[in-house]
């Protein structure tokens, strides 16, 4: 693992239908494939705990960074929708970010194929960090809440087609020490911003009432999608009823370690118990990789994981 980048290294979604979803991430938001694979029933049950089903699953990624997007299908399971009649404020995964070239007539072209959207694109400006954007969230399959995101000022990104890197990862969490400490001290990312956002500048992005206040930090791992957290004055409550693999959205982020066994440790010292693993199993394109999952800050799912 490069030390460089040691942020987000995969990005874990459950789907309903394997096909659909690979085909709108390669044909819509421009990924591509690099490897498929399968898991009988004995690695599913060890990996996530879902007894009596099997899974298939499908790597994707853009052309400059690192982090994969898996999509994941279980044979036997609910495939409840993790978000669908969740407010953005219940503690869980949001969405996930990429960088978008015209964000206008990206809408146009959805709106053609009958997708709609969570919120249209708004444009806001944070003067104190150099910020002009257009941002929208479009439903996904799955109502997958998928960020895109438009800068306005210079210096503005230059890239082919319509999308390029995936730019973060939103989670909505509780607290901010608990937050910190895992990030920071246990993970080992830089933590680059910590602020309380002006009032109403996000609200219609992250759909949270007018008046909310929102903390917003962020953690960073090289050349890899910044982790995002949210912290509100609106207080929601635990998706770990819903927010499971066994379910269709997004389920975890997973950080690459070579500290594999130090990292799970300080992690349970810590008080972020392990709820599956460690386990050894095959993961294309990796090979051979260990991987533990651990209820991190807010009950969120995280995955560390190591090539082996």
């Amino acid at each position: 693992m490069s030390s460089s980048d040691s942020g987000i290294k995969r990005i874990c979604v459950s789907v309903s239908d394997l096909e659909k979803s690979t085909n709108f991430f390669v044909n819509e938001m421009e990924l591509n494939e690099v490897a498929r694979g399968t898991l009988d029933s004995a690695s599913v049950e060890a990996l996530y705990g879902i007894k009596d089903s099997e899974a298939q699953y499908a790597m994707l990624k853009n052309d400059v960074q690192p982090t994969l997007l898996q999509l994941i299908c279980f044979s036997n399971t609910p495939k409840k929708k993790i978000r669908k009649d969740r407010p953005s404020w219940d503690f869980g995964y949001y969405d996930i970010a990429f960088r978008a070239k015209d964000n206008a007539r990206s809408m146009g072209n959805f709106k053609e194929k009958n997708y709609t959207y969570f919120c249209e694109p708004v444009r806001y400006v944070a003067d104190w960090i150099n910020l002009d954007v257009l941002e929208g969230v479009l439903q996904g399959p799955d109502c997958i809440p998928l960020a895109m995101i438009e800068r306005l000022k210079e210096p503005i990104p230059q890239f082919e087609g319509n999308f390029s890197i995936f730019t973060d990862t939103a989670v909505t969490l509780d607290n901010v020490d608990e937050t910190v400490n895992f990030y920071s001290n246990i993970l080992g990312l830089s933590k680059i911003f910590d602020e309380v956002l002006p009032d109403g500048l996000v609200d219609d992005v992250v759909s949270v009432p007018h008046g909310t206040h929102t903390r917003m930090l962020m953690f960073s791992g090289g050349n890899t999608p910044i982790t995002e957290c949210l912290i509100y004055s609106k207080k929601g409550r635990p998706m770990s009823d819903v927010a499971k693999p066994e379910n269709v959205g997004i389920f975890a982020m997973a950080y690459e370690r070579d500290n594999f066994e130090e990292t799970i440790k300080n992690a349970e010292s810590a008080g972020f118990h392990v709820t599956n693993g460690p386990v050894e199993t095959k993961l294309q394109p990796y090979g051979k990789i260990k991987l533990a999952h651990i209820s991190g800050p807010s009950g969120v799912m995280v995955e560390i994981f190591k090539i082996v």
